[in-house]
């Protein structure tokens, strides 16, 4: 099941490597120019706009069959695992245009309806991965579906705290992500296991959320919020 996914993404690598190798300029001499170099230069840059035009349309020409080769997967993780992966994909592209920011959306969407729909056909483990990846794009990319990403997974999926945390960690910038999660793990449920490794993960990465985050923890254990057992195992950080 993940050999297939993964050729998915194969696919949608080597369609923008292509783009990347074919649009590629030649170094730049620095002979004499003549007088027919501007006409030449300019046929050149018709000619890279045309061949730009080309691998663009060809680049969303293998994209649009992987979404459609994505609805006729059997498997709802699969399923799961691809939209993730083209998500991935659409967010590290710099050529981002509303087009594209508009399938994102719908394709997170589709993503928690899935989820929402079958989620029992999901092995426990893989629901858990995958949904936090998701959820994890989501607070990043599309906050504004977060809510509904919180209805979804506390209607299916028994909630990973823990693995929620990690998920963000790994996202380019995660530290301020993972801690504003924190906050609200330590609002929600007035505590948090594991809160030792999480701080000193943002020490290690000398982040700057720790010295905020440390403060309010300090304000909730002063009022009672935080248990013994975990201002324990905090101490040695603080």
């Amino acid at each position: 099941m993940m050999k297939r996914s993964a050729n998915l993404c194969l696919v949608l690598v080597m369609a923008s490597s292509m783009i990347v190798a074919q649009t590629a300029k030649p170094p730049r001499t620095f002979a004499t120019r003549t007088a027919i170099e501007p006409a030449v230069e300019q046929r050149r840059s018709k000619a890279d706009e045309m061949r730009e035009h080309q691998l663009r349309v060809f680049r969303e020409h293998v994209l649009a069959r992987a979404l459609d080769n994505v609805k006729k997967m059997d498997e709802a993780g699969l399923r799961l695992s691809a939209r993730n992966q083209i998500l991935s994909y659409l967010a590290s592209d710099k050529t981002r245009s509303d087009d594209k920011q508009t399938l994102a959306t719908q394709i997170a969407r589709d993503a928690l309806i899935d989820l929402r729909e079958h989620h029992e056909e999901i092995l426990p483990f893989m629901l858990s991965y995958l949904s936090n990846d998701l959820g994890s794009w989501i607070q990043k990319h599309r906050p504004n579906l977060s809510a509904d990403f919180e209805k979804t997974i506390k209607a299916t999926v028994k909630y990973d705290a823990a693995q929620r945390i990690r998920s963000l960690l790994e996202l380019e910038g995660g530290d301020i992500l993972a801690a504003k999660r924190i906050r609200q793990e330590l609002e929600e449920r007035g505590d948090l296991n594991g809160l030792n490794f999480w701080l000193d993960e943002l020490t290690r990465r000398n982040s700057k959320e720790f010295e905020a985050l440390a403060s309010d923890i300090l304000t909730r254990a002063g009022q009672g919020q935080i248990s013994f057992q975990t201002l324990f195992w905090i101490s040695d950080i603080f």
